[in-house]
């Protein structure tokens, strides 16, 4: 009896301590952000948008890839956060992707702060999303992911003509050959019109 109660409660420690682990592992959490995360811009507007990233315990290292369209935005004047984050192996912009990757010494970081910021300047009409890349990273000390990416916060801007566009929407190559055929017109009146004072001269 004695020898079975000692192995129920062997049993009962053991179920007791994976059970703990297995919350902590699943509290535990890392999450970027962009701010802001929505709006409404003009063709050829900038704006800046700023990479947070959130973390329930210490980390030493991440790896932050944005993707965007390049197509509708342009993206420059990338700044990261070398005072928090100490080591920078990846700091660019690629056509389609912002890359960014830090690693912090021990203890690590835990908490919420700045990763980076970037200018965009709207290039075209539509809707502009920045999102985060699923081989991103956020990584402790025992090299454990804890990103949650589905948790990570994208980013939709939508992206309107400029009043330039919206009084003139006739695009300028139609204008200039309208301006041609109008010259065509006003030079082939005039030739008629001396064309007959030539065949009916004045008396």
């Amino acid at each position: 009896m004695k020898t079975y109660f000692l192995k129920h409660l062997l049993f009962v420690a053991i179920v007791s301590v994976g059970t703990a682990w297995s919350t902590a592992a699943a509290d535990s959490e890392g999450i970027f952000s962009l701010s802001p995360s929505s709006g409404s811009y003009t063709v050829s507007e900038t704006f800046e948008i700023v990479v947070k990233m959130h973390s329930s315990e210490p980390v030493t290292s991440l790896k932050s890839y944005i993707s965007f369209n390049p197509d509708l935005v342009s993206v420059s004047d990338l700044r990261a956060n070398h005072g928090t984050f100490a080591y920078w192996w990846e700091e660019e912009i690629t056509p389609g992707m912002i890359k960014l990757q830090s690693s912090i010494p021990a203890p690590g970081f835990q908490g919420e702060a700045e990763v980076a910021r970037f200018t965009v300047q709207a290039k075209q009409q539509g809707t502009a999303d920045f999102a985060i890349d699923p081989s991103s990273l956020v990584l402790t000390s025992q090299d454990t992911n804890i990103l949650q990416v589905q948790d990570s916060f994208q980013a939709r801007f939508l992206l309107a003509a400029n009043s330039a566009s919206a009084d003139n929407p006739l695009p300028s190559s139609f204008l200039f050959f309208a301006m041609i055929a109008a010259s065509i017109m006003v030079i082939i009146m005039l030739v008629l019109l001396i064309g007959r004072k030539k065949r009916n001269p004045v008396q």
